[in-house]
């Protein structure tokens, strides 16, 4: 290569870099880093009304899913989103 096509490599290579470190801060990487872990290391406990918590159990039931699933999809979508609903 010549010394033209080097520097617009090593150019390409540091914009390259610029931005992917630029994105960092995304959701999707924070998910990403949590996916590649693969470490389910931490238990959330809160208190919620009874009635409220009833009638979300019955609902996930009606979905053939779970209370736990739903808690970490909508985790998992506000980190990607960088936004809470």
């Amino acid at each position: 290569m010549s010394d033209k096509q080097d520097d617009r490599v090593s150019s390409f290579r540091h914009r390259s870099e610029k931005l992917k470190n630029s994105h960092r801060d995304l959701g999707i990487y924070k998910v990403q880093e949590a996916e590649n872990s693969g470490v389910l290391d931490a238990t959330l406990t809160f208190r919620i009304n009874s009635i409220l918590k009833q009638h979300f159990e019955k609902l996930c039931k009606s979905e053939h899913t779970t209370v736990s699933r739903e808690i970490k999809r909508f985790i998992t979508e506000a980190v990607r989103t960088q936004r809470l609903l």
